[in-house]
């Protein structure tokens, strides 16, 4: 009934609000060459020749366009695990449980006495790097997942020394940020956009079979709509590209989700 669904509509600030050669000859007789026509390189690509290069990032960072995602998960940042030369002291403290998200910029193994291998990663996020040690038995259990330019959220012990400039965490779990449970918000103008429209996007959502959630949003009223799990999505990996088709890619987002450790 029509009251009914007005019911399942709930008030909600936007997310919306808050997430956007051939050569020839000259008439003097040099040679020149004319270079074929090529386009900006994507920010990511960017952002890697410029870490190679420079060893920083001028364009901005990786990590941004994951920042919802970091912010419903983290707990920490690198930066956090600096000790202040001051206070000899850094804001996490040793033994405590944090979350920390970043890219997998290295990685070490060594081989134990018992002939297992252990590792240990550097961690970037946008304050900075931290060092994560990886014990043999989590190693064998994330072994794929430890590679460089991978993007991850490690949960793990922190570990200060007191010879030691900067803390560690030692690791106990993790997840790479494609795993994260995600969801994909579909915006309307009003209600009358959405019951013209619905029809096609839940085909559009059946076509992509994945087990992240799908939400209509109203934008005149900030109302929105969770759809059932019969329409369960795979929000990156087609469905957001199909639907920004379909209804502008202004009006599709995908979000990440709080991890359930």
């Amino acid at each position: 009934t029509e009251k009914t669904r007005k019911d399942q509509m709930s008030g909600q600030q936007s997310l919306f609000d808050f997430l956007g050669g051939t050569a020839g000859a000259t008439q003097g007789g040099a040679w020149e060459t004319r270079y074929p026509e090529v386009g900006e390189y994507d920010l990511d690509q960017l952002l890697a020749f410029e870490k190679e290069v420079l060893g920083i990032y001028l364009s901005g960072h990786p990590l941004e366009e994951n920042e919802s995602l970091l912010r419903k998960n983290v707990t920490a940042k690198s930066s956090d695990f600096v000790m202040d030369e001051e206070s000899g002291e850094a804001h996490v403290r040793d033994g405590e449980t944090q979350i920390l998200g970043g890219i997998i910029t290295g990685k070490t193994l060594k081989t134990t006495k018992s002939g297992q291998t252990m590792a240990f990663i550097t961690l970037e996020d946008m304050t900075g790097s931290v060092e994560v040690l990886i014990f043999p038995k989590d190693y064998e259990k994330y072994r794929h997942e430890l590679v460089e330019d991978e993007r991850v959220l490690v949960q793990g012990r922190v570990s200060l020394g007191a010879d030691d400039a900067n803390g560690k965490l030692v690791m106990s779990r993790m997840i790479a940020f494609r795993d994260v449970p995600k969801e994909v918000w579909v915006q309307f103008e009003n209600r009358e956009d959405y019951d013209s429209k619905i029809a096609e996007v839940k085909d559009i959502l059946r076509q992509y079979d994945g087990n992240d959630r799908a939400v209509m949003f109203l934008k005149d009223t900030r109302q929105y709509l969770r759809l059932p799990d019969d329409f369960r999505t795979n929000a990156e990996d087609g469905a957001s590209h199909a639907l920004g088709l379909v209804l502008g890619k202004e009006n599709v987002a995908v979000i990440g989700t709080k991890v359930k450790w």
